[in-house]
């Protein structure tokens, strides 16, 4: 059976993924140094995204986790499989790298809000573990939003 530890599993892979993109863009030879720099920023960020997600997973671990059914997590797989990572290719400046990484950001957050519409057939459901973690995510990732809409206004 699966539980939230398999959803953080994968959503520790699209952190991942978002990671690498930051990374390429902190080395990449055609780009300004300030953009590097603050590539270098949203990388080290997602790190700590990662990093957190897995301490959750250690503290998860400790607890009787409530499964997942398995049509819910097909489909949050099937979502996640889907995720389109938005195109880094022609970064040339830090505004471009900031609306980018909202994108990706916004994403995020629409994909774990349709996950956690997935988990919920009742009313009680929304007391369930899993939405409760999934909340907790989604909240993190609405203050990462705000803090990149604050640094472009």
């Amino acid at each position: 059976m699966y539980t939230i530890i398999d959803l953080l599993n994968r959503a520790v892979t699209l952190k991942n993924n978002a990671y690498d993109i930051y990374k390429e863009i902190s080395i990449a030879d055609n780009i300004d140094d300030d953009v590097k720099f603050a590539a270098r920023i949203l990388a080290n960020q997602e790190n700590k995204n990662v990093q957190a997600c897995n301490q959750l997973k250690k503290d998860l671990i400790k607890k009787e986790l409530p499964g997942i059914d398995f049509d819910v997590y097909d489909k949050a797989s099937n979502l996640i499989s889907g995720f389109v990572y938005p195109d880094s290719s022609n970064i040339s400046s830090i505004n471009q790298l900031l609306n980018l990484a909202l994108d990706f950001q916004k994403q995020s957050i629409s994909l774990m809000i349709s996950i956690q519409g997935f988990l919920v057939k009742e009313e009680k459901d929304r007391l369930s573990l899993t939405y409760k973690v999934l909340s907790e995510i989604i909240k993190e990732e609405q203050k990462r939003i705000d803090n990149i809409e604050n640094f472009l206004r």
